[in-house]
């Protein structure tokens, strides 16, 4: 089983999903589920690596209405604040960690903590709080 991950650029809020497969389908199907609510503001654009697994994009733009992007071959810095995401969701769970045996739960409860450490960069708020107030408020 693998993970799916994606950091909003502006507020390093971080969403994992768990896939079955590692699968073009499955990918573009996971990331339309996880952004279809979002509001627009929130959801620009989405910039993936060459991987097979995001092969689906065309499927993402047209449910999304949203360009993809992909980095250029060997140059994960255009994709950097998702690559330094990754490198601190590894230090608890490291490549090679098996996540079939973990429930969607389980990454849920991770993430509630992730999202929930002070970044330098957010002016030492944490990406939770920067997100939710670059949520449209509804009136």
């Amino acid at each position: 089983s693998q993970i799916l991950t994606l950091t909003e650029r502006t507020t390093r809020f971080e969403i994992i999903y768990k896939l079955a497969a590692k699968t073009a389908s499955e990918t573009a199907q996971a990331i339309t589920h996880v952004l279809k609510n979002l509001p627009k503001k929130v959801v620009k654009s989405i910039t993936a690596d060459r991987g097979k697994e995001f092969h689906g994009w065309v499927e993402v733009e047209k449910a999304l209405e949203i360009p993809v992007y992909f980095s250029d071959p060997g140059v994960p810095g255009q994709r950097g604040t998702n690559e330094n995401s990754n490198g601190r969701v590894r230090r608890t769970y490291p490549k090679g960690t098996d996540f079939s045996r973990m429930t969607q739960k389980e990454i849920m409860d991770f993430l509630l903590v992730f999202n929930q450490v002070l970044r330098k960069v957010l002016n030492y708020n944490t990406p939770f709080e920067v997100f939710m107030n670059f949520l449209p408020r509804s009136t």
